[in-house]
């Protein structure tokens, strides 16, 4: 068990969504990635179901994420993130939690705090 820096498919991710990118956030999961969003209620699974929760969520409030603080063992990612944006609150903790494999994303598992 390792404790490394931050891999570049989450800042490559985090830059992404910042920046609104819908392409490239995509690219940063996995051909059948998935998002397991507990704030929600549901996984999305795959690209277009991906796409569509970022368009919604992130490109459709507005949404900036900073982050709070991070730990990463092997190939999971840990993070606490400020979610800042135009929706109710205008700001939230968030929770990301990045399953990695081969250089991309295979699974986030997100909640709000």
């Amino acid at each position: 068990m390792t404790q490394v820096g931050l891999p570049s498919v989450v800042i490559d991710y985090l830059e992404a969504s910042n920046r609104h990118d819908v392409e490239g956030y995509a690219r940063t999961f996995s051909n059948d990635g998935r998002i397991e969003e507990d704030s929600l209620g549901r996984e999305l699974v795959g690209t277009k179901e991906i796409i569509d929760y970022f368009k919604t969520y992130f490109i459709g409030t507005n949404t900036h994420t900073d982050i709070i603080e991070y730990t990463v063992i092997d190939e999971v990612v840990d993070m606490r993130v400020w979610f800042k944006g135009d929706f109710v609150g205008k700001k939230i903790i968030g929770l990301y939690k990045f399953f990695l494999n081969n250089g991309r994303i295979e699974k986030l598992k997100c909640d709000l705090e």
